[in-house]
C-alpha cells in the first residue's frame, strides 16, 4: 500500500496554506492504487505555479512532477508527447534548436504540461495562436474509475474539452501530444515604446494586432488622473531567417538569482514600487525603440529570480487576472476598476495587459477583450478590494482567471461563467459522478455540488 506524507502547501502566491496528504506518482500505476486505497477525494498537483487553492486538497494531493519523461518527438513533424510532469521548460530546452517552439507560452517556464493544459494556458500571442488545447491532438486521462482514456477534439471530444480549462476537475492528466510550433529564429525583434494613456494603449493594441504575433502592455498603476492607464506597449516577431534544417542558435541561459526567504513583507510597499514604476515608465521614449532580443528575455523576465514570489515576504499576495469585454464601453470599464483600486488606497506593484480573442472550449477564461493581471499584497484592504472588483467584473460581463484566483465568491462566479457552466458541470457529473476530483477551489465555488 502506498503511503502518504503531510505536507504544508501553497500555491504561488504563498496564501492560502494547509496541510495536506499527500502522494507521489512516478508510474500510472501509483495513481491507481491510490484511488483504490480510499474513497477520499484528491487534486492532482503540478509544478505548484497555480496562484490560490487549485491544487491543495487536504484529503489528498497526487503530485506528478515525477513523471516526467518525453514519451516521443518527431523532429520533423514538430510533434511531442510527454508525460503531464514535464515542464514547458523541459520542452523548449528539447526542441528550441531544432527550430520548433511551443505555440503558447506563460509568463513563467516552470509549469507542467498537464497543469498548463488544465490551466488552458494563454501566452503574449493568445489572439493570434489561442490557448494551449487548440494545439494538443490526444491526452489521456485516468478517471475516477482507474479507466484511463484518450481523448482529442474529435475523439471523446466532451472530456477533451472538459478537461481543457477545467482545473482538474475531470482527472489525472497522465501524458499529452501537442503540436509545436515551426521558428525562422529563437531571436525577437521587438519593437517597445511609451503611451501616456489607456487609450494610447489600446490603440497600440488595435494597430499592432494584424501585424505582430505577439504584444503585451505593462501600467503604470501609481499615474493618476488623465495619466492614468500610462505604461509602456511592446510587440514582437521572430527575426526573419530561412530554415534550412540547422540548428537554430539559442544563447546560453543565465543562471537565475535565488530569492532567499527571509524577505521582509514590508521591502515591496507603494512608495519602492511607485519609484520602480516611474523609473521604468522613463526608461522608454514615445517614439518606438527596436532591438533584438532572446525569447527569454521577452517571455519569461521573472524566471530569472527563482522564487521571486518570496520577494511579498512569508505572508504571500494575490495575483488578480480578469479580462474585460470589448465593446464600446472597454476603455470606460477598464479604467472603472483601476480607480476602484486606487480609490481604495490600493495598488498594484505589477499590471499587465493583454489582447484575447474568443477560441472554442466548453470552460474557459477567454473571450474578445483586454486581460488585465494585478498583484496585491495579502492584506485585509486588498482581499476587501478583490471582492469588489469581482462583482464590477462580472456586472460587466468578465470573467477571472481560475488558475490565479484564491479568493472569488460562488454568486460572482456563476454569473461570470453562466453561459458556460450549465454544460461543463452536466459534463462533470457524467465523468466524476462521485466527485472523486476536488479542490479547495472547486469546493468554494461549487464547480460539484451535483452531488449534494
Amino acid at each position: 500500500m502506498q503511503r502518504f506524507k503531510t505536507h504544508t502547501l501553497f500555491g504561488w502566491g504563498r496564501t492560502p496554506s494547509y496541510i495536506c496528504k499527500s502522494w507521489r506518482a512516478e508510474q500510472i500505476c501509483h495513481i491507481a492504487e491510490r484511488l483504490q486505497q480510499t474513497d477520499d477525494t484528491l487534486i492532482a498537483r503540478g509544478c505548484g505555479r497555480s496562484y490560490g487553492d487549485a491544487s491543495l486538497q487536504p484529503n489528498g494531493v497526487m503530485h506528478l512532477h515525477r513523471m516526467d519523461k518525453i514519451l516521443s518527438y518527431d523532429k520533423k513533424a514538430g510533434i511531442i508527447t510527454a508525460q503531464s510532469g514535464v515542464t514547458l521548460q523541459d520542452i523548449m530546452q528539447l526542441c528550441l534548436s531544432d527550430g520548433w517552439m511551443l505555440p503558447v507560452l506563460s509568463g513563467t517556464q516552470h509549469v507542467s504540461l498537464g497543469g498548463a493544459l488544465a490551466s488552458n494556458i494563454h501566452g503574449k500571442n493568445q489572439y493570434h495562436t489561442g490557448n494551449i488545447a487548440n494545439h494538443i491532438s490526444h491526452c489521456s486521462i485516468m478517471l475516477a474509475d482507474e479507466n484511463v482514456v484518450s481523448c482529442s477534439p474529435s475523439q471523446h471530444s466532451e472530456l477533451f474539452y472538459a478537461t481543457a480549462g477545467g482545473m482538474g476537475m475531470t482527472g489525472i492528466i497522465i501524458d499529452v501530444t501537442l503540436q509545436l510550433k515551426r521558428i525562422s529564429s529563437a531571436q525577437l525583434n521587438v519593437d517597445t515604446k511609451k503611451v501616456a494613456s489607456l487609450e494610447d494603449m489600446l490603440e497600440c493594441f488595435e494597430v499592432s494586432k494584424h501585424h505582430y504575433e505577439y504584444m503585451v502592455g505593462w501600467i503604470d498603476h501609481f499615474a493618476t488622473g488623465n495619466n492614468l492607464g500610462r505604461g509602456v506597449f511592446e510587440r514582437a516577431n521572430h527575426v526573419d531567417k530561412n530554415y534550412n534544417n540547422t540548428p537554430l542558435t539559442v544563447a546560453k541561459q543565465k543562471k537565475p538569482i535565488t530569492i532567499p526567504d527571509i524577505i521582509p513583507s514590508f521591502v515591496l510597499n507603494r512608495y519602492s514600487m511607485a519609484l520602480y514604476n516611474k523609473i521604468r515608465f522613463n526608461t522608454y521614449d514615445t517614439q518606438w525603440r527596436q532591438e533584438t532580443t532572446g525569447f527569454e528575455r521577452f517571455f519569461h523576465p521573472l524566471d530569472n529570480l527563482n522564487h521571486w514570489n518570496r520577494l511579498y515576504g512569508k505572508r504571500g499576495f494575490y495575483q488578480y487576472q480578469c479580462i474585460v469585454p470589448e465593446n464600446s464601453d472597454t476603455l470606460k470599464n477598464i479604467l472603472l476598476l483601476l480607480r476602484t483600486i486606487q480609490q481604495r488606497k490600493c495598488f498594484s506593484y505589477l499590471a499587465v495587459i493583454k489582447y484575447h480573442k474568443s477560441h472554442r472550449s466548453m470552460f474557459s477564461f477567454d473571450m474578445n477583450g483586454y486581460s488585465i493581471a494585478l498583484d496585491f499584497p495579502n492584506t485585509q484592504q486588498s482581499v476587501a478590494l478583490q471582492s469588489e472588483l469581482n462583482h464590477i467584473v462580472a456586472d460587466i460581463g468578465g470573467r477571472i482567471y481560475l488558475a490565479k484566483d484564491a479568493l472569488l465568491e460562488r454568486t460572482a462566479f456563476e454569473k461570470m461563467y453562466a453561459d458556460q457552466l450549465p454544460q461543463w458541470k452536466e459534463t462533470l457529473s457524467h465523468i466524476d459522478p462521485q466527485a472523486r476530483f476536488t479542490s479547495l477551489m472547486s469546493q468554494r465555488l461549487g464547480f460539484k455540488d451535483y452531488t449534494s
